[in-house]
């Protein structure tokens, strides 16, 4: 759908979609630290019930032993999401500092070859 818009004189301000982006990352990191939260606390949970099982019912604990190995890997993997957006999101703000700073050195060497021209006169 987007392909043909420009034709007509439509276009997405780049400055929007970078906007955009930085806010649908930072979304999205602070639903990957609620589910850790979340993966924590049945972590923790199914560490109590291992400990209370551990000498009632052994298979019991076996378990809850299982289940926690399975949710540390979760959270293994929800941290290496989240770093991942981590990065991105430095990477994007890098740029947009390295192009604010690009720009306003071509600003700097305008105004100077304008004051060279001016005592060339």
């Amino acid at each position: 759908m987007f392909g043909w818009m420009p034709h007509f004189g439509w276009r997405r301000d780049p400055h929007a979609t970078i906007q955009e982006a930085m806010v649908a990352l930072r979304q999205q990191i602070q639903r990957l630290e609620k589910k850790e939260e979340y993966v924590i606390k049945k972590v923790d949970e199914e560490t109590e019930k291992a400990e209370m099982d551990r000498m009632i019912d052994k298979s019991a604990a076996l378990s809850a032993s299982r289940r926690k190995e399975q949710l540390l890997v979760e959270l293994d993997r929800l941290r290496g999401m989240r770093l991942a957006l981590e990065t991105q999101v430095n990477a994007i703000e890098n740029a947009i500092t390295n192009y604010s700073t690009m720009a306003a050195m071509k600003k700097g060497a305008s105004a100077l070859k304008i004051i060279r021209w001016r005592k060339s006169l």
